[in-house]
């Protein structure tokens, strides 16, 4: 039988979460965003765009696109502030009671709007652009985070180590945060190496591993019997299509391992990831917090319900970071459906996979390479704003110079800059 974390929101029929979708975008449009948001009150004054036109998710093609480009060019101006208030307090109580009224009601109004708008935190894309976080966000994130987890299949009585890198990136505190709002003993080894993370398994015995699939290629391939009571695999950060997760599934089979493949959708700018749930395709989306479009590539015309396109989302929950019709540059092959999940139930919108990059998927296509050359121990792949390709590769001599001359002309063709480090 199915669980779920918050069925009011998973299992809500299509009218119902039309209806919470169009409340919330006009309360996050109208209320907010004109008012309090550097960058779109300035959007939402251009002439021929009337906030008040948005009524429900079908006006949303009146707004314009927001784009990688303006995102990268000003992250701040994207962070939700509402104008400071005036600390004032009326003539009238400048008295004795003056400072009763100020602690039980300007002093905690203060700090509930601090508690709801000050960025506290960030999320860093691949690129390195902060997507900020206030602590309201922060409440938002743990909830989805736990919905996730059930989605994923996870119970109270797994073992689980996050293997996702330390740093400002979302698998890894979305990982943490699946574990810890279930209650779930949990490892963070900070992707350590897999001779590392074998060495940790061997310690835990974990039943489920949460890793970029790449990653755990490299475990799978040096593994013995450490992964043998993995039943789950949650799998982030890279695309999981046909030929990789066959070839993860034998890697994992041969070390005694037959684990579910659990894909997830992440994208930092939303500030969330989206699991499949381990009997059914489709990334569970969360209505109640984000609306999500498929689009055409060209056109920028919505398309029909699971039809190739685009992904856009619009936020109509949350602080910090919060955008209009942001482009991700993803393409979902599927497009997104709206039935009922076969296998969990849920009602939720699903994106339909396989997701592909607009521009091609240059680190995939290295990572590829890595996992063909024998004698590479390991490899990843990081980038900053200025799209250089940090490599890192540890293994043989020989490998090694082979693995660092297949990335440079893979990197040469597709005009990127690499930069390498070594280890044995």
């Amino acid at each position: 039988m199915a669980q779920y974390w918050n069925p009011d929101m998973e299992k809500l029929d299509r009218k119902s979460m039309g209806d919470l979708q169009a409340r919330k975008l006009r309360a996050m449009v109208r209320d907010r965003m004109f008012r309090y948001h550097p960058f779109y009150s300035r959007t939402l004054r251009q002439p021929g765009i009337d906030p008040q036109d948005i009524e429900g998710i079908e006006d949303l093609r009146k707004l314009p696109f927001t784009t990688h480009e303006d995102l990268v060019a000003d992250p701040e101006s994207f962070i939700l502030a509402p104008v400071e208030r005036a600390n004032t307090v009326p003539r009238m109580l400048a008295s004795r009671f003056q400072y009763l009224f100020y602690d039980a009601v300007v002093g905690n109004s203060r700090i509930r709007q601090i508690d709801e708008y000050y960025p506290v935190t960030t999320f860093d894309t691949a690129e390195g652009v902060p997507i900020y976080l206030s602590k309201f966000d922060m409440g938002i994130f743990k909830e989805l985070c736990g919905r996730a987890a059930i989605c994923a299949g996870l119970t109270q009585m797994d073992r689980y180590q996050n293997a996702y890198p330390y740093g400002q990136n979302v698998d890894f505190w979305h990982s943490h945060y699946m574990a810890l709002m279930l209650r779930i003993f949990a490892m963070k080894t900070g992707q350590a190496g897999p001779r590392e993370e074998l060495a940790a398994a061997k310690r835990l015995n974990p039943t489920v591993i949460a890793c970029d699939p790449y990653y755990l290629c490299f475990i799978a391939k040096a593994a013995g019997k450490e992964l043998s009571k993995l039943r789950i695999a949650l799998l982030s950060g890279s695309t999981l299509d046909g030929p990789l997760r066959s070839r993860l599934k034998g890697l994992l089979e041969r070390s005694g391992a037959s684990p579910a493949l659990v894909d997830s959708y992440s994208v930092p700018e939303s500030k969330q990831s989206m699991p499949c749930c381990p009997g059914g395709p489709g990334y569970h989306t969360f209505p109640d917090v984000h609306v999500w479009e498929c689009v055409d590539v060209k056109t920028g015309e919505p398309v029909g319900e699971g039809e190739r396109g685009e992904l856009v989302f619009t936020s109509i929950d949350g602080r910090g970071t919060t955008l209009l019709r942001y482009r991700t540059g993803d393409i979902a092959e599927g497009g997104i459906v709206y039935g009922e999940c076969d296998s969990c139930g849920r009602t939720v919108p699903r994106i339909m996979g396989p997701i592909v990059r607009r521009n091609g998927d240059l680190a995939g296509d290295i990572m590829r390479g890595m996992l063909d050359i024998d004698g590479v121990r390991f490899a990843s792949i990081g980038r900053s704003r200025d799209s250089r390709l940090t490599i890192h590769i540890q293994g043989e001599a020989e490998a090694r110079e082979r693995a660092s001359g297949m990335a440079e002309r893979l990197c040469k063709g597709k005009g990127a800059i690499p930069a390498f480090t070594m280890g044995p």
